[in-house]
C-alpha cells in the first residue's frame, strides 16, 4: 500500500517516547509498504537526523517550524492568540500553511491507499474530500491530560488555560474522532477512551511498542542509584519529579546516606539544576544519547507521575533492560494494574521510599523483580505481536 503518514514532528533522534513509538510504527509499515512521511522539524536539526528516516522511508518531506520544538518563553505570545482561537493549543501550534498547500499536493498529485495520522492534532491536515483509508494513531487522550493538569495545577493563569485548552480539546476530538476507518490506542485503557469518543469498536486496537530485551541490571548495594529519565519539559514529568523529591526522596536519603538521584532529560528548568548546588545526592544531567551505561548502574528505576495518559513508554525500556521498576499507578498505567511483571506500584510517599530502599538492600528481591520485567517485555511487546495489529488495519 501507499501510505501518507503525517506526524508532528521528525522521528529521529530516539529522545522522545513518543519519536520512539512514531519511528517504530514507520519502520514496521515501510517494511511491507511504500511510506511517505510528512513532519516538521527544527531548522537547527542536523541533516543526518533526516537521512537517517530517508533511509527507512519512501520519501520524507520537511517543514522547518520553530513552534513545534520551541520553549514557552519563545512561544507565549502565539500561547495568547490562541485564547481566542476556537481551535485548542494543540492545534494552533503545529498550524502551518506551508505545510496544509505540501499536503494537498501531495494527495493532488498521487493515490495514495491510506493516510496515517499520528498524533489527534495533525488530523487538521486530512483533506476535506475523503478518497483513501484514514488511520488515527494516538498517543495520548489529550483532553484527558489536560483534564488532569487542570485538577493538579493551582489556581493561576496556568490552570485556568488548562479548563479553556480541556473544553476546546473535547469538542474537537468528538468532532475529529469519528472521520478515521481505523484507530489505534496505545493501550486497552486508552481503547477504551477512543471509542467513547467515537470510534468503532471492532476497527479500534492496541498497537504495542515493540522493545528487544537486554538484561543489563546488576545488583549494586556500594553505590545504589535512583534512575528517573523524562522529556522535563512535559508537565506531567515536571510534577511527577517535584513529587518524588519533596516527598520521597528525603525518606530514602535519611535512611541511605550514599544514595544518589540521576535525572536524565532534556529542557529541566533552573529550579531543578539549582538544586545540585545544594544536594550532593542528586545529579541533573541533560539529554544523553546512549543510557545503557547509567541502566548498569541503577537499583531502582522510577516513574513517579501523578498525571498523563497513554502509557509511559520509559517503564518499557527500563523493563525491557531488566531494571526494576517503582512506579505510581499512574505512572504505569496502561502497562499493568498491580505488582509484579517487573513493577511495585505504590502512590503512598512512605510505602515508595520503603519499596526503593528494600530493592536497594535486597538482591533477590531485586533480581526477581529484574527476571519478571524481561519475560513480561517477551510476552507483550515483541516485534510479531506489534506487526499482527498493523496487519489488521493495512490489510
Amino acid at each position: 500500500m501507499k501510505i501518507l503518514f503525517i506526524t508532528q514532528i521528525l522521528p529521529y533522534p530516539l529522545d522522545s517516547g513518543g519519536k520512539i513509538k512514531t519511528y517504530q510504527t514507520v519502520k514496521a509499515l515501510s517494511r511491507k509498504h511504500q511510506v511517505w512521511l510528512v513532519c516538521f522539524a527544527p531548522e537547527s536539526l542536523p541533516l543526518l537526523m533526516i537521512e537517517k528516516m530517508r533511509r527507512v522511508c519512501y520519501r520524507v518531506e520537511i517543514i522547518t517550524s520553530l513552534y513545534p520544538t520551541a520553549q514557552f518563553k519563545e512561544i507565549k505570545m502565539f500561547i495568547f492568540k490562541s485564547i481566542f482561537s476556537f481551535l485548542p493549543f494543540m492545534v494552533c501550534r503545529y498550524r502551518s500553511r506551508e505545510m496544509k498547500n505540501l499536503v494537498e499536493e501531495l494527495v493532488r498529485k498521487e493515490k495514495f491507499d491510506a493516510i496515517h495520522i499520528d498524533h489527534l492534532n495533525m488530523a487538521f491536515y486530512l483533506p476535506k474530500k475523503k478518497n483513501c483509508l484514514y488511520i488515527l494513531d494516538e498517543h495520548n487522550i489529550e483532553s484527558d491530560l489536560n483534564w488532569q493538569i487542570f485538577c493538579r495545577e493551582k489556581l493561576n493563569k496556568f490552570k485556568l488555560f488548562s479548563f479553556l485548552e480541556w473544553g476546546k480539546i473535547k469538542i474537537y476530538e468528538r468532532r475529529i474522532v469519528p472521520r478515521f476507518d481505523y484507530w489505534l490506542a496505545i493501550s486497552n485503557e486508552d481503547k477504551k477512551k477512543l471509542i467513547n469518543l467515537g470510534a468503532k469498536e471492532k476497527n479500534t486496537f492496541v498497537a504495542p511498542i515493540a522493545f528487544k530485551p537486554r538484561p543489563l541490571f546488576k545488583f549494586n548495594k556500594d553505590r545504589p542509584l535512583i534512575l528517573f529519565v523524562s522529556s522535563l519539559d512535559w508537565w506531567p514529568n515536571k510534577d511527577g519529579f517535584w513529587w518524588f523529591y519533596k516527598n520521597v526522596f528525603p525518606l530514602v536519603k535519611a535512611k541511605i546516606k550514599n544514595i544518589n538521584f540521576v535525572v536524565i532529560g532534556k529542557n529541566a528548568a533552573l529550579e531543578m539544576r539549582n538544586l545540585m548546588n545544594e544536594d550532593k545526592n542528586l545529579k541533573v544531567i541533560g539529554y544523553v544519547k546512549n543510557l545503557e551505561p547509567y541502566f548498569r548502574k541503577t537499583n531502582v528505576f522510577i516513574v513517579p507521575l501523578r498525571s498523563g495518559s497513554g502509557i509511559r513508554i520509559k517503564i518499557l525500556k527500563a523493563l525491557s533492560h531488566g531494571l526494576p521498576v517503582v512506579a505510581t499507578r499512574k505512572g504505569a498505567e496502561g502497562v499493568v494494574k498491580r505488582n509484579g511483571q517487573g513493577l511495585i506500584l505504590t502512590d503512598n510517599p512512605q510505602n515508595f521510599a520503603r519499596t526503593i530502599m528494600e530493592l536497594i538492600n535486597n538482591e533477590k528481591k531485586a533480581q526477581a523483580l529484574s527476571r519478571e520485567g524481561i519475560d513480561f517485555m517477551k510476552k507483550n511487546y515483541n516485534p510479531q505481536k506489534a506487526d499482527n495489529i498493523l496487519r489488521k488495519v493495512y490489510h
